[in-house]
């Protein structure tokens, strides 16, 4: 049975438009990893995404790498991406993008050893980049954000294992 249900998927799948997701209504639950479909793709070269959902919608976060280098964010509704916006022409190697429960989102990155964050209150307009931490050599990290702003936690080395002190520094509120 399962077999027939991966092939039904795969000429659904070939019978879609190129980007279109297929959605089959009949495949069970959406705990059940076996019926889960691909949806759209970005085309080009887009690395390090961090996708986040709440009050204000889905978002997702990536770095592109060619032409028109640097870290966009779109929205995401439904089975469709909404246009790009660039938020920086940095081209970091990690990004987090995070949702507070009003809504605010923030993008904080990486570049030459400092945080980075732009914020928005709705996803629409975005403040200016400002640093939010100096010399830190920030890797791994991860943000949250609350009602009072937020908090970024990283690691002063990726994937030393906890040898370094765990650091944490405030997201201010606006």
């Amino acid at each position: 049975m399962r077999l027939l249900v991966v092939s039904v998927l795969a000429l659904l799948a070939a019978a879609a438009p190129a980007g279109a997701a297929v959605k089959p209504r009949f495949l069970g639950t959406g705990h059940d990893p076996g019926t889960w479909v691909e949806g759209p793709q970005l085309r080009g070269i887009r690395v390090a995404p961090s996708a986040v959902t709440g009050k204000s919608g889905t978002y997702l976060a990536y770095v592109a790498r060619g032409g028109r280098t640097g870290t966009y964010v779109r929205r995401v509704r439904g089975d469709r991406y909404r246009p790009a916006r660039r938020l920086t022409r940095d081209d970091p190697t990690e990004i987090e993008l995070a949702q507070g429960p009003r809504g605010n989102l923030a993008l904080i990155w990486d570049t030459l050893g400092d945080f980075w964050i732009r914020r928005s209150r709705n996803g629409r307009r975005w403040t200016a980049a400002r640093r939010l931490v100096r010399g830190s050599e920030p890797a791994d990290y991860q943000a949250a954000l609350g009602r009072r702003g937020g908090w970024v936690v990283w690691d002063g080395s990726a994937g030393n294992f906890g040898s370094n002190p765990i650091r944490l520094a405030r997201i201010p509120r606006r």
